[in-house]
């Protein structure tokens, strides 16, 4: 699961582009919706990605996310 600051490093961009991004039409929908912000399946972001031609920088989110990452996307290609 991702919030603002995640997609903002996935993407190398700033907070205010990270808005600007998700608010587009095409952006897909946050999972939950919750008091400190929206949040977002990597899944969902990875496919956004991938239409758009744009790459995803796993390697600049924390080594914990990095890994709960990594086994998102390994059950992902394992299905």
């Amino acid at each position: 699961m991702l919030g603002n600051a995640e997609l903002g490093r996935l993407l190398g961009v700033t907070r205010q582009r990270v808005s600007q991004i998700v608010s587009g039409p095409d952006f897909p929908r946050p999972r939950f919706t919750l008091i400190m912000g929206s949040v977002w399946a990597l899944d969902d972001v990875q496919e956004w990605a991938d239409r758009k031609g744009r790459t995803l920088h796993l390697d600049a989110l924390t080594p914990d996310v990095q890994d709960d990452v990594k086994l998102q996307l390994r059950s992902r290609r394992d299905s």
